[in-house]
């Protein structure tokens, strides 16, 4: 495969930076002060739970899935 990075206020934000881990991208590029945030998400997260209820969500018809990302990531305990 080719290799993606995210880069950017995104990848800083740990909701967002979980979603992007979960789909599978591994190379993000923060602003410092979504270091810290972000490794405590990425520390607390279980990532093969999260891609299995990922999955699910995948399927979903709605225009966006934010609710059910934030409500997947608090089921699992992530630090979002």
């Amino acid at each position: 495969g080719t290799p993606v990075s995210i880069c950017g206020e995104l990848a800083g934000r740990p909701l967002e930076a979980f979603a992007l881990i979960v789909l599978g991208f591994t190379r993000l590029s923060a602003p410092a002060g979504g270091v810290g945030p972000v490794k405590r998400m990425i520390l607390s997260a279980d990532l093969s739970a999260a891609r299995r209820g990922m999955a699910n969500l995948l399927n979903l018809s709605t225009g966006s899935v934010r609710n059910e990302i934030e409500s997947l990531a608090r089921k699992l305990n992530v630090a979002v």
